[in-house]
């Protein structure tokens, strides 16, 4: 709503700085929010995961979590085994 009565205001008005600030301000808010939101998101994808039986895990699983699983995994025992750096 501020950006149209912005748009719609002649720029020699004696308002039209403070209605650029306000609609710049009333952005940087809207910026904050949706990172929070997102943030939140992430963290309770998380949280849900550690709430799931093991009959919700396996069902979960598909092959390509299978082959990325599977790759780390022997990545990791290489590793240990002193064969890879």
């Amino acid at each position: 709503l501020l950006q149209k009565i912005l748009e719609n205001t002649v720029p020699d008005a004696s308002a039209y700085p403070v209605l650029q600030r306000a609609v710049s301000a009333l952005q940087d808010v809207n910026t904050n929010i949706n990172e929070y939101k997102r943030r939140k998101e992430v963290a309770s994808k998380y949280a849900r995961v550690e709430q799931l039986t093991l009959r919700e895990r396996l069902a979960r699983l598909n092959t390509h979590t299978l082959s990325k699983k599977t790759t780390r995994l022997s990545q990791l025992l290489k590793q240990e085994a002193g064969l890879v750096p």
